[in-house]
């Protein structure tokens, strides 16, 4: 599988560094060492073009994450216990993408504004 194929649903820029490991991670090709470092570089740039701003963006985000962990979770050979068992660590994984939190504050003031507006008229 190469990368390009990695992704079914999440098709998006922001958060892909993360989506690009769950194809591999359900098909058992990832090997890892102790002995390897890893820097990340953050320089606030791509967060700035590519993160999601509003609700819906932000829900899409979430939405499309979740659909392609599901749709590589079910192609596994995991069995149903492990499946189970993944889903508290996937949570805990997804909150890289889009955290929840974020997510509904940035609905409820996107309601409150677009309420505010409406009782002006």
């Amino acid at each position: 599988m190469s990368l390009q194929q990695s992704h079914v649903y999440f098709d998006k820029y922001w958060g892909r560094d993360f989506a690009t490991f769950i194809p591999f991670l359900f098909s058992n090709s990832i090997v890892g060492s102790d002995d390897a470092i890893f820097y990340q570089r953050d320089t606030g740039v791509s967060g700035e073009k590519y993160r999601p701003r509003n609700a819906v963006d932000q829900y899409q985000h979430y939405r499309d994450f979740w659909k392609d962990f599901l749709y590589y979770m079910n192609k596994s050979e995991l069995s149903l216990t492990q499946k189970i068992l993944m889903f508290p660590v996937w949570l805990r994984y997804v909150r890289n993408v889009v955290k929840f939190r974020r997510m509904v504050k940035t609905f409820v003031k996107e309601a409150l504004r677009l309420r505010i507006k409406k009782s002006q008229f």
